[in-house]
């Protein structure tokens, strides 16, 4: 059964540069983070050991990427109630105040206060800016790339953050007394809480009538009704990708100080993967790749995904961890924003909220993937084999929900996106 639904036909220029700034500024808050936190535990907490230090760095970290489970969902279904827009507004103004409060945090438990805060902001930003995408475009080619685009986005935005972070960590004090952090450098802090904001008033300076899906717009689209279990099985496969990478995250950290690779290599092959990552996401999407085709490669991402995270497992060098490294990167890389975009094409006006789902969903699967890393691996031999049957697990999971959906409502999804692009290329 079809309905039809007015929503926009053509995406501002000015509307997709705009959000992807937006999800830009997030991710490289999160990743400014990463190289900070001990800096800041050491400066608010009294007198603390190597292990508060590392136990505390943890949990805010996961106190960030936690707060998308309880957030994301109601933010997409206000999305979908209230307009695109107004939500962006809600979510960069308050991520822009918790993150640029964050650099003067009174004690450990406000800390990790204005982390869930932070988090929970931010959890408005990436599910929303897709949703407003799908809203705003409907050639199928273009909606595809501005996915790519978005999430190239948010890797320059985590390739950029950690360099930032460390360099903000090693600058000199400031000459003004801020207690007890006179001698860390704020000006990071406050930079992006400014980008954030500007994001903000770009976005309400941005003149398009797809804030809400009664748009003026000429054109009209399909709400195509999509069988419940296909996009449930999309949201569960991007929990396992997200799982894989939170796997790959800690793992090859451990590994790396197994393996007496010294922090700067290590360094260099995140970055590497983030690299990678950028450049499949565009290729992905390219203007000459078709979207109705990337669904096919679905269940060999997952395979290549899994086999990646057993040789870091079985690594004896620093080469088989740059190899690890490339596979993973260039599976998660692509898994990301195809996944998306095949939820997002048949949600119709409930986007926002599928796409929160889909966020937290990411959510756990990357704290599961994180913890079970840190809980599993080490010195154990029984933990390390309980990890690679676990990544063997989640590919065989991944290939298997990937399977269902070519025998289900997958393949009609992929053959209705080839007629719209058919039909789009013939207008």
């Amino acid at each position: 059964m079809n309905r039809t639904i007015e929503i926009g036909g053509n995406l501002p220029r000015r509307a997709l540069v705009t959000g992807a700034f937006a999800v830009a500024v997030v991710a490289l808050a999160y990743g400014i983070m990463l190289p900070l936190l001990p800096v800041m535990i050491g400066q608010v907490t009294p007198a603390p050991g190597s292990s508060d230090i590392a136990w505390h760095t943890s949990m805010l970290t996961g106190a960030f990427a936690i707060a998308p489970l309880i957030a994301a969902g109601p933010w997409g279904l206000l999305s979908d109630r209230f307009g695109r827009q107004p939500i962006l507004i809600v979510g960069l103004l308050g991520f822009s105040i918790t993150f640029g409060a964050t650099a003067f945090p009174p004690s450990l438990l406000a800390f990790y206060a204005l982390r869930l805060l932070n988090g929970a902001f931010a959890a408005a930003i990436l599910p929303t800016v897709l949703a407003w995408v799908t809203d705003l475009e409907h050639d199928e080619p273009r909606r595809a790339r501005a996915f790519a685009l978005v999430s190239a986005a948010s890797s320059v935005g985590l390739l950029a953050g950690p360099m930032l972070g460390g360099l903000a960590a090693d600058l000199p004090p400031l000459p003004i007394a801020l207690g007890s952090l006179s001698a860390w450098r704020i000006t990071t802090f406050l930079g992006v809480a400014v980008l954030a904001l500007g994001a903000a008033v770009a976005i309400v300076f941005t003149d398009t009538d797809g804030g809400l899906l009664a748009s003026s717009s000429a054109h009209l689209v399909r709400e195509k009704e999509v069988n419940r279990a296909v996009q449930v099985s999309f949201i569960l496969l991007a929990a396992t990708v997200a799982a894989g990478l939170g796997l790959f995250e800690v793992g090859l950290a451990l590994q790396s100080s197994a393996l007496a690779v010294p922090p700067s290599v290590l360094g260099f092959m995140f970055a590497g993967c983030m690299v990678i990552m950028l450049l499949v996401q565009v290729l992905a999407f390219s203007p000459w790749a078709r979207p109705a085709v990337t669904q096919r490669f679905i269940s060999p991402a997952f395979l290549l995904l899994g086999l990646g995270l057993i040789l870091i497992l079985a690594s004896s060098d620093k080469g088989g961890l740059v190899l690890a490294t490339a596979g993973v990167a260039a599976a998660g890389g692509f898994l990301a924003p195809v996944l998306a975009y095949w939820l997002s094409y048949g949600s119709g006006k409930r986007a926002g909220a599928h796409l929160g789902l889909e966020s937290a969903a990411v959510s756990v699967g990357q704290t599961l993937g994180s913890t079970g890393a840190a809980v599993l691996i080490g010195s154990s031999v029984t933990g390390v084999m309980w990890l690679g049957a676990l990544t063997i697990g989640a590919a065989a999971a991944g290939l298997a929900l990937s399977i269902r959906l070519g025998r289900s409502g997958g393949v009609a999804m992929a053959r209705a996106a080839a007629r719209d692009e058919t039909m789009t290329g013939m207008q």
